[in-house]
């Protein structure tokens, strides 16, 4: 499998102040997200998603790319919100879902996702740095 690393941040002033538009200082963390992909040639137009936190599987999704149904998966509304993250990295992209292959994708948070480490941001990162 490929893979892709985004490392967590640590913001030195206030996330409120970037919210509101302002120059924020921050420094990159050691612990990130790994993002791990592999395409196969199967025909079948299938996403098969599966979410770790600290290498624990947590999340488990089989997504229908074609219709962008979800067939499988343990929490439906966390399926929901990847599923729709990843149509947005369809309609964005010029070469992702584009075809009828497989897509095996992994995610790996290496840190407390309520550290405030970036949990989203280094998965939407992760995400744009795979749809390029």
């Amino acid at each position: 499998m490929n893979a892709i690393f985004s490392p967590g941040k640590l913001m030195l002033t206030s996330e409120y102040f970037a919210i509101d538009g302002a120059l924020v200082l921050a420094v990159p963390t050691k612990l990130g997200q790994e993002f791990f992909f592999e395409e196969k040639e199967d025909g079948k137009s299938l996403i098969l998603w599966e979410a770790y936190h600290q290498n624990t599987l947590w999340l488990k999704a089989v997504i229908d790319y074609k219709n962008w149904q979800i067939l499988e998966t343990n929490i439906p509304s966390s399926a929901e919100f990847i599923t729709k993250t990843l149509k947005n990295v369809q309609q964005l992209s010029n070469s992702k879902f584009k075809t009828d292959l497989t897509y095996l994708l992994k995610t790996n948070l290496q840190f407390p996702a309520d550290f405030g480490l970036g949990s989203s941001s280094t998965l939407m990162n992760n995400l744009a740095e795979w749809a390029e």
